[in-house]
């Protein structure tokens, strides 16, 4: 499965196998005060309040880095198989956003070091075409902090973009800022 078929509304495909790591409503709320620095008022539990953070903070960013979009990172959180929480164990997974995704003892491992490592809720939930597993953050396919520093380091009027994501080449068709 490719991050197409996500952007195409195949998740709800009978025949399509899906795992989607799921952010909780806090998990959200607390992304949306650190990708804000804390200079939005995030309420848990406002729903449209968060999306508004989330996606000032991302534009934030964006002016000067090459950070990938809200839709790449929500593809960062769906694997193109279904897999229960028992399969999760220590392995890697190529995510639809084309990256990887590791996971040490069960524990998710982002690529973002100023996170600790997300637990899948181990109860599996088994929807029409995968599974679902609520997550206590929100993965992130890059570094936040130091996207931070760079937008620290740079003058608003000078973008300087220069993101580096460890990660697997993207398969053909899907280009970065998909």
């Amino acid at each position: 499965a490719r991050g197409d078929d996500f952007q195409n509304g195949d998740l709800d495909r009978v025949t399509a196998r899906w795992t989607v790591f799921a952010p909780t409503d806090a998990a959200m709320a607390r992304f949306a005060r650190r990708v804000t620095r804390n200079q939005v008022d995030v309420v848990d539990g406002d729903i449209t309040g968060i999306i508004d953070a989330i996606s000032t903070g991302m534009a934030n960013l964006k002016r000067i880095t090459t950070l990938p979009d809200l839709r790449r990172i929500l593809q960062y959180h769906v694997l193109g198989s279904e897999y229960p929480s028992s399969a999760l164990g220590n392995n890697t997974f190529s995510t639809i956003a084309g990256l990887n995704l590791t996971f040490v003892n069960g524990l998710a491992v982002d690529e973002d070091p100023a996170q600790e490592f997300a637990r899948p809720n181990p109860k599996d939930f088994f929807y029409l075409n995968g599974y679902v597993h609520h997550m206590e953050q929100v993965l992130l396919p890059f570094d936040l902090s130091k996207q931070f520093k760079q937008l620290d380091a740079s003058p608003s009027s000078s973008p300087s973009p220069s993101l580096s994501v460890s990660a697997s080449p993207l398969p053909s068709g899907v280009s970065p800022s998909a």
